[in-house]
């Protein structure tokens, strides 16, 4: 079996053996041991290469027999090699299934460099969407009240996959507005390259980004 996927994590075990995590096409999240020394270029298990992977199934585990390097996404930076971390940490502790959608979106996301703050905002909110775990924005996930002011807002429940009204929110609730609402839904519909000509609001970029962060990890976990 052939499939074509990106390293998320590459670590050394040991003389010629590295385990990596990758995220493929065909299969979804692997784990994999490679011998580094039956392959032809290293490069093509470094951190961020999308690879091509000759896979045979032994019981439930996979043997890599053949690896071909397809392109390495090389860090232009130090500030895009931590943006680029930021989704493969993110994607890594997950089990995640196939998922064509998924696997297209972290294509581009990994060629973007520029902008990395709100690049990675909107991976994190079309990833909730991808994975269907997108939250309730527009009415509170308690009582289903449309909210329409901001001065209903109770907040960001985690617990409850949305925004509460003041009547159902608890100690725990996130800040939020319904500003926040309205970019995070224009977020998960536009694509990058028409979000980053917009003048956004970092603290309210930050707000979103912080929130996703929490609530997709709780989640999927």
């Amino acid at each position: 079996m052939k499939v074509k996927g990106f390293i998320l994590k590459s670590k050394n075990l040991g003389e010629n053996l590295r385990q990596i995590v990758v995220f493929s096409d065909k299969l979804g999240m692997l784990n994999l041991i490679v011998k580094t020394n039956k392959i032809p270029f290293p490069l093509s298990v470094d951190l961020f290469s999308l690879s091509q992977f000759e896979l045979v199934q032994i019981g439930e585990r996979f043997e890599v027999k053949q690896v071909k390097l397809i392109e390495h996404n090389f860090p232009k930076s130090f500030r895009h090699f931590v943006y680029m971390s930021k989704i493969a940490k993110l994607l890594s502790q997950f089990p995640l299934a196939k998922n064509e959608k998924l696997f297209q979106m972290v294509e581009r996301y990994l060629k973007i460099t520029e902008k990395f703050n709100l690049a990675y905002t909107m991976f994190l909110v079309k990833f909730a969407f991808v994975e269907g775990i997108f939250p309730i924005l527009n009415r509170c996930a308690v009582c289903k009240k449309t909210i329409g002011k901001d001065e209903e807002v109770g907040g960001f429940s985690i617990k409850h996959s949305g925004i509460v009204c003041f009547n159902c929110k608890d100690n725990h609730a996130l800040k939020w507005n319904l500003k926040d609402s309205k970019l995070t839904i224009k977020l998960a519909k536009e694509s990058f390259h028409k979000a980053k000509t917009q003048k956004l609001a970092n603290a309210q970029l930050g707000r979103i980004r912080s929130t996703f962060e929490k609530y997709v990890v709780e989640r999927l976990q």
